[in-house]
């Protein structure tokens, strides 16, 4: 049977997040990356623009886009699936590799400004595989392209505990001690040649910088973050839950059992390792003082959550009467898969929105003058995940129907305003030069 689990991964994964590459829209920071003249950098040094501009130069971007994520998160899944398989009994590597994929977290993967994150996602699960099965050269280059997004210096540390404990008590033979002082010393060495070649410039100089008092602060609020990470989970579920899910308790109770066991020191201490990567997971954000949530864009700081979040909740299961525990596993497994579906269907509609504004847009063409434009949404249809437009999303989307990149356009109200700093034409502000202030409404 154990064979066959790798299988029923990849199944619920094409099932419940293949969505993702049928996904044409354009979201956030990717008004500002899809149309960008090679070189143009958001805040540059950035060595992520060379995945921007290689893939801008294909026929298709967004699709290339959309399907390096959905590779990325699936080679993730199988290779932490491989990688519990090796601490833990494979039914329960099963149980947690599918909650890494359907725990409603990083909702923001779909933007494409995000594609770094995840290609750091699948490479840094493939280079702790290798690690846990001894191909030291080959996981460290994966390791370090993994750097990519900063937080994973932090998050390397997490993985080579993992790797030192699980080598103290199998019978695998452990690294010679000079390799673990070079590991441990890897994530350290990277983040010093960053801050010396690719220290990023301008405001974003003071966003990454790292302080003591930052570290500190940080340490204090994790305890309130992790919890704040369930919270959040309940509500997000009960924001999207819908009849569907009790379609699917009942397709699932029928089709499959979830093995309910104690197998292993790992699954005994499955709790706590889950809280601790938790921990681990939200720290690097924290110091930036960045806090993982399910609104807006926020989602994207919950990079590293799944895995340890999958753990707790497994855990949680793990200790649960069997019988009560099948159908409360089965209850939650319908939940979660509902609720991503839910999401997926959120982006959908938040595409169409946006279609709908273009064509007002274009309707309107004459009477929308030289200037501040306010537009006062009146169809209380909310953007996906609650999310507020950007300015630059709005003149983006005039640029569709218009050459003239000469209006400033806010949804609802303008919490930034003009800047010359931002009269380009990457903000699509090239022609700017103030004008009246207008309010218009948007059916």
């Amino acid at each position: 049977m154990h064979k066959y689990l790798p299988l029923g991964l990849l199944i619920f994964y094409l099932l419940f997040r293949g969505g993702l590459m049928l996904n044409s829209g354009i979201y956030w920071d990717d008004w500002l990356l899809l149309f960008r003249k090679a070189g143009e950098g958001l805040s540059a040094p950035d060595p992520r623009m060379f995945i921007y501009d290689l893939l801008n130069q294909s026929p298709n971007p967004i699709l290339g886009y959309r399907i390096i994520s959905f590779l990325a998160l699936g080679i993730g899944m199988i290779a932490w699936y491989y990688s519990l398989k090796k601490l833990i009994h494979p039914e329960i590597a099963f149980i947690l590799s599918l909650g890494y994929i359907l725990l409603p977290l990083n909702n923001a993967r779909i933007a494409a400004i995000n594609l770094p994150y995840a290609i750091s996602e699948g490479i840094n699960a493939l280079a702790f595989l290798l690690l846990l099965n001894r191909k030291i050269l080959l996981s460290v280059p994966l390791f370090i392209l993994s750097f990519i997004t900063p937080a994973y210096y932090v998050w390397m540390y997490a993985e080579l505990m993992i790797v030192f404990i699980y080598f103290r008590y199998s019978t695998s033979k452990s690294f010679h001690p000079i390799v673990w002082v070079g590991l441990f010393c890897l994530p350290i060495v990277g983040w010093m040649i960053r801050g010396e070649y690719f220290n990023p410039v301008g405001n974003y100089a003071a966003y990454y910088a790292v302080t003591p008092e930052r570290i500190f602060n940080a340490f204090l609020r994790i305890p309130v973050v992790v919890v704040k990470q369930f919270l959040g989970l309940g509500l997000e579920i009960w924001r999207l839950i819908t009849p569907f899910s009790i379609l699917l308790f009942i397709s699932f109770y029928f089709l499959f059992p979830i093995p309910i066991q104690y197998k292993g020191i790992w699954t005994k201490y499955l709790g706590g390792i889950g809280i601790l990567l938790m921990g681990v997971a939200v720290f690097p954000y924290l110091v930036l003082g960045l806090e993982p949530s399910f609104t807006d864009w926020n989602s994207r700081h919950q990079l590293l959550l799944p895995i340890g979040m999958s753990a707790v909740i497994t855990w949680v299961f793990l200790i649960i009467n069997k019988t009560k525990g099948r159908i409360i596993s089965l209850g939650l497994l319908a939940l979660l898969c509902s609720t991503v579906i839910s999401q997926q269907i959120e982006w959908f509609q938040d595409e169409q929105k946006q279609n709908k504004v273009i064509m007002w847009m274009k309707n309107h063409e004459k009477e929308i003058k030289p200037g501040v434009i306010v537009i006062a949404d009146k169809s209380q249809i909310p953007f996906a995940a609650n999310r507020k437009l950007r300015f630059y999303e709005l003149t983006g989307m005039w640029n569709r129907i218009s050459t003239n990149q000469n209006r400033w356009i806010c949804w609802n109200y303008c919490n930034q305003f003009p800047d010359s700093s931002f009269y380009t034409s990457l903000y699509y502000l090239k022609n700017y030069s103030g004008g009246k202030y207008q309010t218009k409404i948007f059916p």
